[in-house]
């Protein structure tokens, strides 16, 4: 893929250069224009025909999420949003998910110009991945058969733990897989990278998809058949001799590890 072509959608000016400028410092993205809010957004899209569009939620006029299901209906485009770091915030991203965005970004607090600095990185890497996300339905997908002929594989061997760890991408990928899970599965663990106020709404969202019980994880939880323990924000989960979750705080990495089955 050549040049990535990116709109940055912000009520803010000074967040629509901080962000443009954040764009801009890689190589491979170029910010073809910027917009005030979802009316200016709508207007701009046939015109710059962009690859990927950065979009704030509280707007004037037309906020995130109206502007978010016009853009779906009318010129269907990877969409980011961007997310208050509160409850309201996760709420919000969780239902922008729900209506076609591909990923989120939470907006630091404090010092905007110097937190957002800090998540460049991960801006851009997000960016990149959603230049390349497809955007067709999930239900027509391939790799639905795919995805439940492993899942019957591990089902015939009931000696399993079913550990996940996602980063960029990991929401809308485990809100369709897990919702294809039957009901008596083995015990589920996981870490999806995400701020400390999402996980429990994302756990509660995952738990109406599914089949079986879905819950953020809590020190001393008993893994169980028919349950998938989500951990909290910034923590990592395992499992003691007693077969017990102990939550606790480490390097922001994805460990190797050997679990043992654990009876319900």
């Amino acid at each position: 893929m050549g040049m990535i072509r990116v709109l940055v959608v912000d009520d803010s000016l000074f967040m629509r250069k901080v962000i443009s400028d954040l764009l801009s410092s890689d190589p491979q993205i170029s910010v073809v224009g910027t917009a005030r809010n979802g009316i200016d957004a709508l207007d701009s899209i046939p015109k710059l025909k962009p690859d990927v569009i950065t979009l704030d939620i509280e707007m004037p006029q037309m906020d995130g999420l109206t502007a978010l299901r016009e853009i779906m209906n009318t010129n269907p485009t990877p969409v980011i949003m961007l997310s208050a770091l509160t409850q309201e915030g996760a709420e919000q991203t969780f239902e922008a998910l729900d209506n076609g965005a591909v990923d989120y970004l939470p907006k630091p607090s404090g010092t905007i110009s110097l937190n957002m600095k800090s998540v460049r990185h991960i801006l851009l890497n997000k960016v990149k991945t959603a230049a390349n996300a497809h955007l067709n339905p999930f239900l027509n997908s391939p790799s639905r058969p795919k995805i439940r002929r492993m899942v019957a594989q591990t089902l015939s061997n009931t000696d399993k733990v079913i550990s996940i760890g996602a980063s960029t991408g990991g929401p809308r990928a485990l809100s369709e897989v897990l919702s294809q899970l039957p009901k008596s599965i083995p015990p589920i663990m996981i870490v999806q990278h995400m701020p400390e106020f999402f996980t429990k709404p994302f756990a509660e969202r995952l738990d109406k998809l599914c089949t079986f019980n879905v819950k953020e994880a809590s020190e001393m939880d008993r893994m169980e058949e028919g349950q998938a323990l989500l951990a909290p924000g910034d923590f990592h989960m395992m499992v003691t001799k007693n077969e017990r979750i102990h939550l606790h705080k480490g390097p922001a990495i994805f460990l190797r590890a050997r679990i043992r089955r654990c009876k319900a």
